[in-house]
């Protein structure tokens, strides 16, 4: 049933969902024991375990939560505040009517030596491949939670960058995913 939507009602995303499509994306999951460390496991594969994403959310109407730039911690299993305020989601795409209608965003950005030290340029194929994984995890939970969303890979990267306050080079972004209720009209 899964369908991109790009046009979102009024309606406010409960914080709850949002938690859901976070962890659905890259949450822990469980654990694995080896020579006595717990590796923490998420949601998506990552290429030896190295989880090079980072996750992001721009909550323009979420319940709960003010309006502003929060960053997923899939370790505590928390949302951290990084900027409070609306943010200037439209300029930051040609596709301003999913960004401005949506309640939330999800950023998904990549902090590429976590990849690139153990793999060389190599890592950067896993990391790309690793980002699918999560966005296709959300989209699947937010078709299952009856919310619309709609993954974006046409955006301007400097303008998300600048708001995930990432530089571009060592760290960027690679997928927005716009989220919420779906538009009846």
């Amino acid at each position: 049933r899964r369908r991109s939507i790009r046009y979102f009602a009024p309606a406010a995303l409960p914080l709850p969902a949002l938690a859901a499509l976070l962890r659905a994306g890259y949450g822990v999951t469980g654990s694995l024991e080896a020579e006595g460390e717990t590796q923490p496991l998420r949601a998506a594969p990552s290429g030896g375990a190295l989880y090079p994403l980072e996750l992001s959310a721009v909550a323009r109407r979420v319940e709960g939560l003010e309006p502003g730039l929060y960053h997923f911690d899939p370790l505590d299993d928390v949302l951290e505040v990084a900027a409070r305020g609306d943010q200037a989601l439209a300029a930051t795409t040609p596709f301003a009517e999913a960004t401005h209608t949506a309640a939330a965003v999800i950023v998904i950005s990549a902090v590429f030596w976590r990849s690139r030290f153990k793999y060389g340029l190599r890592g950067y194929r896993f990391v790309l491949l690793e980002a699918g994984h999560v966005a296709q995890n959300i989209l699947l939970a937010a078709t299952s939670l009856g919310l619309g969303a709609v993954p974006l890979g046409g955006y301007y990267d400097r303008r998300v960058d600048a708001l995930i306050d990432v530089d571009g080079v060592d760290e960027s972004s690679l997928y927005l995913i716009c989220v919420g209720a779906p538009s009846r009209d």
